[in-house]
């Protein structure tokens, strides 16, 4: 099973106690971790040199012999070039190292976050808030099965996003869906 790690998971398994023995529960189940370059670049911007270290050190003892995840607003950007050229598949992993390129990349992923998806991430929250009693939304579930019956809400989600990520397309309604339901990994 494929499983994306968010950084956080990193932090949390570095302080547990039975560290060596989640890794190995991890490998047991045939868990497939994705890391993305984006938690290693999180991870290099970790200020304390020796947990930086430590960090680094479960990063590579838990990812998988796949190169990491491309930062998502490289994914988003290739996934919205290939619908409009018409391809089916792009490649989502990303060989990064640490080097001087991984602080480029860190440095460049850093000055796209914040302002503008911060605002967009706002304006959904306020969103599901201001409308949860008109669309019966009672918790995280029924809200994703409202939006799945609602396409215009990824619609407008998706539109948000690249545009937030300065990301330009001319995909009609059916291309987005179809990069809404697509299941391929890697």
């Amino acid at each position: 099973m494929n499983c994306y790690i968010d950084t956080n998971i990193f932090d949390k398994i570095l302080e547990a106690p039975n560290r060596d023995l989640i890794i190995k529960k991890i490998k047991q189940k045939g868990i497939i971790p994705l890391p993305s370059a984006l938690n290693l670049c999180e991870i290099l911007s970790t200020s304390n040199e020796k947990r930086k270290n430590d960090l680094i050190d479960t990063y590579y003892t838990i990812k998988n012999e796949y190169f990491p995840l491309k930062p998502y607003p490289w994914l988003l950007r290739e996934f919205v070039e290939a619908v409009e050229k018409g391809e089916e598949d792009i490649e989502v992993n990303y060989h990064i190292e640490i080097n001087k390129f991984t602080e480029d990349v860190r440095k460049e992923l850093k000055s796209i976050q914040g302002i503008e998806l911060e605002k967009y991430i706002q304006g959904a929250r306020k969103f599901v808030q201001d409308n949860r009693e008109k669309i019966e939304i009672t918790d995280e579930k029924s809200f994703f099965a409202y939006a799945d019956r609602n396409v215009d809400i990824f619609i407008n989600i998706f539109n948000s996003i690249c545009d937030a990520l300065g990301i330009k397309h001319n995909l009609n309604k059916e291309q987005i869906l179809g990069i809404r339901f697509s299941q391929k990994m890697p």
